[in-house]
C-alpha cells in the first residue's frame, strides 16, 4: 500500500494539490505547507489526511502511515488510535462532496455546471486554510464557536472580502455542512447582513460603443442577453425550438 505525501500551493481558484518527490536520494528543500497524505483504503475510498504545516513532520508521517500498511499487510497486530476511531476527517468530507457532485455534474440540468463546482472549491478553500490554521481535523470538532471564529477569520482576510462575498463564503459552507447534518452554520448565516448593491447599468452611449466594436455574431449573442434577460447557465441551453417568431418571444 503506497502513501503518497503532497502539499498544496496556490490560492482561491488555482489551489491544487501537488506531489512531493520522496524518491530515493532527494531531499525537497524549500517547500511550504500544508501537507496531506493520499492512500487507499479496503473500501476504494482515497482519503487526504492533513498532516501539518512542517515537512519534516508530514515526512515522518508518512513513514508511520506507510509502516502501518505494511504491518496490515503482513498481518502483524497493530493498534489503532482509539480516539479516532468512527470520526470523520474535514478533508476526507469535503473531497467525498466534491467527488459526489462531480458524478451528477450538468446531468439533466439537474447537476451543478462546472463553473459552480469550481465557485464551491474555491469558496470552501478558505475552510479548509481555517481548519488546517486552527488545528481542527474533524468535523464533531465544528460547533458555533469554531463558525463564529470563521466568521471573524473570513472578514479579517488578507483577499479583503466584502461583506457579500463573506456571506456567500459562508452560505456554501452551510450548503457543505447540511449534507452531513451539521445545521449550526444555517442559524449563524441568518445573520450575516450585507447591503445590497445597486446594479449599475451601462448608458446608451457605453452600449452602443460596445456593439459598434463586435461583429455579427457577438452582436446576435449579447444583443439576445441584453434584450431577453437571461442568465449565462439559461443561454447556453437555449435551443431553436425556444423561440416563438411569431410571438417574438423566447420561453
Amino acid at each position: 500500500m503506497a502513501v503518497t505525501l503532497y502539499r498544496q500551493v496556490g490560492k482561491g481558484k488555482s489551489r491544487r494539490n501537488q506531489k512531493v518527490n520522496l524518491g530515493r536520494g532527494r531531499r525537497p528543500a524549500d517547500l511550504t505547507g500544508p501537507y496531506f497524505l493520499r492512500y487507499s483504503l479496503a473500501d476504494g475510498t482515497r482519503p487526504w489526511e492533513h498532516v501539518g504545516d512542517d515537512l519534516d513532520e508530514a515526512i515522518a508521517a508518512r513513514e508511520r502511515k506507510q509502516a502501518y500498511f505494511e504491518a496490515l499487510d503482513a498481518n502483524v497486530p497493530v493498534v489503532q488510535d482509539q480516539d479516532d476511531a468512527g470520526r470523520t476527517k474535514i478533508t476526507d468530507a469535503v473531497y467525498q462532496w466534491f467527488a459526489e457532485l462531480q458524478i451528477f455534474q450538468g446531468k439533466d440540468q439537474q447537476g451543478k455546471s462546472e463553473k459552480t463546482l469550481r465557485t464551491y472549491n474555491y469558496r470552501l478553500g478558505f475552510f479548509l486554510d481555517f481548519t488546517a490554521q486552527n488545528d481542527l481535523r474533524y468535523l464533531d470538532q465544528i460547533d458555533r464557536k469554531q463558525l463564529l471564529r470563521y466568521v471573524k477569520f473570513l472578514r479579517d482576510h488578507e483577499s479583503d472580502l466584502d461583506d457579500r462575498t463573506v456571506h456567500n463564503v459562508f452560505e456554501t459552507l452551510n450548503t457543505f455542512l447540511r449534507t452531513r447534518d451539521i445545521f449550526t452554520a444555517g442559524k449563524i448565516l441568518a445573520e450575516l447582513d450585507y447591503a445590497e448593491k445597486p446594479p449599475k447599468p451601462y448608458t446608451k452611449q457605453e452600449l452602443k460603443a460596445m456593439f459598434a466594436a463586435m461583429d455579427e455574431e457577438e452582436k446576435l449573442l449579447y444583443g439576445l442577453f441584453l434584450n431577453s434577460g437571461v442568465r449565462d447557465a439559461e443561454m447556453q441551453n437555449t435551443e431553436y425550438a425556444d423561440f416563438n417568431w411569431e410571438k417574438c418571444t423566447l420561453q
